[in-house]
């Protein structure tokens, strides 16, 4: 196991005043239920998104205060803390520790919202890294938001193939 680094522990306001923040919404073919299985779903996250491997740490029923393990593309390794949890509506967490040391505080929300097709999954990254040049942070957020439209998109995929819908 990597050294790990404690990251701020921030709430939901993060969403409002972080320093960089990446919104992306995707249309899904499957109801808010059916995405909410995908979400629970420790397999199902290196199918869509940036994590090569996730695992719950708490025990069921998740909720508020249950954290997850997560390792990401390029070697990252985090554990994140359940901070919103809203079946079927509204999934939050919060970044409590990472093998990098630069962390600062981060917070990533799922938001869902039924729509005549199925649901709208919108997706919000809020990062206020310590001290980012400014470059660096235009840079990421270009680069963020290309890579996570690309990861809503593989979702879509996943979910109409898991759940035998198709594209609208």
């Amino acid at each position: 196991m990597p050294q790990m680094y404690p990251c701020e522990r921030v709430g939901l306001e993060l969403i409002e005043s972080a320093r960089f923040r990446s919104t992306n919404s995707v249309d899904l073919n499957v109801t808010p239920s059916q995405l909410w299985q995908v979400l629970e779903d420790a397999e199902s996250w290196p199918r869509w998104s940036m994590l090569t491997k996730m695992t719950w740490i708490s025990p069921r029923p998740y909720q508020v205060g249950s954290t997850r393990a997560i390792e990401m593309r390029g070697g990252a390794r985090a554990v994140e803390e359940v901070i919103a949890w809203h079946p079927q509506s509204h999934l939050a967490f919060r970044m409590n520790q990472i093998s990098e040391g630069i962390a600062g505080a981060s917070v990533e929300e799922h938001r869902i919202e039924a729509t005549a097709q199925g649901c709208r999954l919108t997706w919000t990254l809020a990062h206020d890294p310590k001290d980012p040049p400014l470059l660096d942070k235009l840079i990421a957020k270009r680069v963020m938001n290309h890579q996570y439209r690309q990861y809503l998109a593989k979702l879509r995929q996943y979910t109409d193939s898991r759940f035998g819908r198709t594209i609208y």
